[in-house]
């Protein structure tokens, strides 16, 4: 009777990030200080001008139900936000939705677009919630891998390959959780040029659209009017705003889309709070709070060259692929012959210090550690420490 009950759940496993945080947790428990670079939460708290803006809201009784859609001022906003900095036209009435973060839009979108038997292609590395979501709505996930040699960009040929009659969708994420990398524009034209003539959507995920390093670029596939109509574009203020609990994430499509969602969102969380969209409001308005989401950008690129400083002439110089977005770094462990998640609780018991299993991120992943440099210098010598030692350890063995 539970395998009639649960027939979809049962075809999802747990997630492998949670189960190790649990992990570390229990440690803590037992009274060790972990230094951990788990977890993708940004080191940098809610500009105060933000805080003060949900504050006021609060005081002002903004705390009712509001329109499911958002709040149309906030709408407004960001559609003045997507035309400056993505190069998207849309309309605040019809082509935006605001969501409970980013992970509720994707969610909500996998779940309105995906039909039983439907195709969903996924680059891998990726996102685990990618694929949960695409089984859940009883779609099949087709992953497609990326290499590290390349530092895992997106050959769009790769994918084009692998569409059959029944592909319905494909999921993008750049700059990408946990690789880094940045697609380029010409790749990514290719791909949902190729999707859109087929009728295939498109969901790009584009939450660590601000941090960018060097002369990488990030690009907005739905800036095309051409392919519009095929793409979801989803959008968060957590990464770029250090907002990550403030759980406040919008997706971008066209208006029968968005219709469509719409209905999934009425009926999972009815709408969200005014007060932290008024947040939202602020955090695009005031002048302080924008000037700190460059200031975070550029200490997160100054983190990336102390890495780099680091690990100069050892054995992961070779072993670790430097990001051109986002703020993580994948670590090739493969040389220690252990599955990543043994391999990670072994560095927690050695060193006090916490990665991220590359098997969170896909199967063909397993070889590889993620590093988080959203924290301090001293936790990023600590973790490059960590590293270095665990390497001399297996050495001596």
């Amino acid at each position: 009777m539970d395998d009639i009950i649960f027939s979809a759940l049962s075809k999802v496993c747990q997630s492998y990030s949670v189960a190790f945080a649990d992990y570390v947790r229990a440690c803590e428990k037992k009274g060790q200080r972990i230094v951990k670079l788990q977890t993708g939460d940004p080191d940098f708290p809610t500009h105060p001008n933000i805080i003060s803006a949900a504050h006021d809201a609060l005081l002002k009784g903004e705390t009712k139900y509001c329109d499911s859609r958002g709040l149309f001022d906030l709408r407004g906003a960001l559609a003045s936000k997507l035309l400056a900095e993505n190069n998207i036209k849309c309309s605040a009435n019809d082509n935006i939705l605001i969501t409970h973060g980013a992970v509720h839009g994707i969610g909500m979108a996998i779940r309105a677009l995906v039909n039983p038997g439907d195709e969903c292609v996924i680059i891998e590395p990726y996102w685990r919630a990618y694929e949960m979501d695409v089984i859940l709505a009883e779609g099949i996930p087709i992953i497609v891998q990326t290499t590290p040699k390349d530092g895992f960009q997106l050959v769009a040929d790769r994918v084009i390959e692998r569409f059959t009659p029944r592909t319905k969708l494909i999921i993008l994420n750049t700059p990408n959780n946990p690789s880094g990398a940045v697609y380029g524009e010409a790749e990514l034209r290719k791909l949902v040029t190729a999707a859109a003539a087929r009728g295939i959507y498109v969901i790009s995920d584009e939450v660590y659209e601000s941090i960018v390093f060097q002369e990488s670029k990030h690009f907005s596939i739905a800036s095309n009017p051409d392919v519009f109509d095929w793409v979801i574009s989803a959008f968060s203020f957590s990464k770029t705003h250090a907002m990550t609990g403030w759980r406040i994430g919008y997706i971008v499509a066209s208006k029968n889309v968005i219709d469509e969602i719409l209905k999934l969102s009425q009926f999972s969380v009815t709408s969200l709070s005014p007060f932290t969209q008024m947040a939202g409001i602020a955090a695009l308005h005031d002048p302080e709070a924008q000037n700190h989401v460059k200031l975070m950008r550029n200490e997160y690129e100054k983190r990336r060259e102390r890495i780099i400083f680091s690990i100069n002439g050892s054995w992961l110089e070779e072993a670790m692929i430097l990001p051109q977005g986002a703020f993580y770094s994948m670590i090739d462990v493969t040389r220690f012959g252990l599955p990543s998640l043994e391999l990670a609780k072994k560095i927690v018991d050695v060193t006090n210090v916490s990665f991220t299993p590359g098997i969170a991120f896909g199967d063909r992943m397993d070889g590889y550690l993620r590093m988080c440099f959203a924290t301090s210098d001293a936790n990023i010598d600590c973790a490059i420490n960590a590293l270095l030692n665990i390497e001399k350890l297996w050495r001596s063995n």
